[in-house]
């Protein structure tokens, strides 16, 4: 029993959960703060511009991230030279989305700018991280905005301020900062023997990891990206408010087994391997799952009632909403990393398409779900997560069944 109590304690996905969980449990307790101190309307404001900057930091790498964790690429200039001009290209296209779609005024525009780009970079090093097995420090570098969003509540309390534009050059000057203390600390470590082989040979494996790292944050940002234009910012800061309570426990945990299921997965030698890990893994973020449950389910309401005072409508409707749809993606995060990690190009070529007709499905559900309110479209989104969960489990069963086992080489995978 101390032997098995032992292992588990030394799981690295219990580490990440851990890591994880108080990151989720430092961006909870701000969103509580910082829906009380600022006005509904630029909380609403402040959950898009984090929304964004989200979708930056996943669009910038273009896949490349997936391709450093699958073959253990180590930091080069030529990768550097690439985050580079990717990162910059993305934060000028998240600016234009954010301009034409949403109306971002050109203070929060600019640093909108910013933070995608550095967060784009900020990505690369994280991802050299993470193939290192640093994952504390890779993690902590991904979730630097959960410690910014804490220290922006006192300074907003020095500023007598109630609006989101400090915290977006908060959060931008922060990401600056870590992108380049990530770069400098992964390049010190080198995985391979000689020089790393070209990106070029690496492109077609990206792309397809891209693209279902890009839908898959498209649908963690899918509700934010729908209310605001389907509902109004009120209801944003609504959901923004449930979403920081009872839905940050569910998606920590969504990261955490993403984070380090799949170099573990890598690693393994045989299928004995496989199953011991994710048996052992699975047992764990299950039980961390159900006490998430029960926690929220405690929690939020009283928060709600007496802390916010009742200026957010967080019904039960809408709070069981969130906690089902925390639950697909859970289990989602726990069947991605298995193809992504045994997933042919080919498969994930093939995960992709499906992925993304899952991410159409869902914005569709969620602008017909909008008639019913915030809640309509939580399970609207809920509805693509189901999807995307279903077809991830049916190429994972496939990609074990023709895992031939045995160390995996560093080479791009073929079809």
């Amino acid at each position: 029993m101390k032997k098995r109590i032992g292992a588990l304690l030394r799981s690295p996905a219990l580490r990440a959960a851990a890591m994880l969980m108080a990151g989720g449990f430092g961006f909870a307790a701000a969103n509580i703060l910082l829906a009380r101190v600022l006005v509904s309307t630029e909380y609403g404001t402040l959950s898009l511009f984090l929304a964004l900057v989200q979708l930056g930091l996943t669009l910038g790498p273009f896949g490349l991230d997936l391709s450093i964790n699958r073959h253990g690429l180590d930091a080069s200039r030529e990768l550097r030279n690439w985050g580079l001009t990717t990162s910059i290209v993305t934060g000028l296209l998240i600016a234009v989305a954010a301009h034409s779609l949403y109306s971002v005024g050109i203070a929060m525009l600019i640093c909108l700018l910013v933070a995608s780009i550095a967060s784009s970079f900020n990505r690369f090093g994280s991802a050299l991280l993470q193939a290192q097995q640093r994952f504390g420090f890779s993690l902590f570098l991904g979730q630097v905005h959960n410690y910014i969003l804490l220290l922006a509540v006192p300074v907003l309390w020095a500023l007598d301020s109630r609006q989101a534009l400090p915290i977006a050059i908060m959060i931008a000057i922060s990401y600056l900062i870590t992108s380049a203390i990530g770069w400098g600390a992964s390049s010190k470590t080198r995985l391979r023997q000689g020089d790393s082989p070209p990106l070029r040979n690496f492109v077609r494996e990206s792309l397809a990891g891209f693209g279902i790292l890009l839908a898959t944050q498209v649908l963690w940002q899918l509700e934010r990206l729908v209310i605001p234009r389907t509902l109004s910012m009120e209801d944003l800061a609504t959901f923004a408010v449930v979403a920081a309570i009872a839905g940050s426990p569910f998606r920590m945990l969504q990261i955490g087994v993403g984070h380090t299921l799949l170099p573990g997965l890598r690693a393994c030698q045989n299928r004995q391997d496989v199953r011991r890990l994710m048996k052992r893994e699975g047992a764990i973020v299950s039980a961390a799952s159900i006490a998430s449950v029960l926690a929220v389910g405690i929690v939020t309401p009283f928060i709600a009632e007496h802390f916010l005072e009742g200026r957010y409508a967080i019904t039960w409707a809408l709070l069981t909403a969130v906690i089902v749809t925390g639950l697909i993606k859970v289990a989602n995060g726990f069947v991605s990393a298995i193809v992504q990690a045994f997933g042919s190009t080919a498969a994930l070529a093939k995960f992709n398409v499906l992925t993304w007709i899952g991410l159409l499905a869902g914005v569709l559900c969620a602008s017909y779900g909008a008639r019913y309110g915030i809640t309509g479209v939580v399970y609207g989104v809920g509805v693509a997560w189901l999807a995307m969960s279903v077809i991830a489990l049916i190429l994972a069963s496939a990609a074990i069944r023709h895992w031939e086992g045995g160390a995996h080489t560093r080479q791009p995978a073929t079809a």
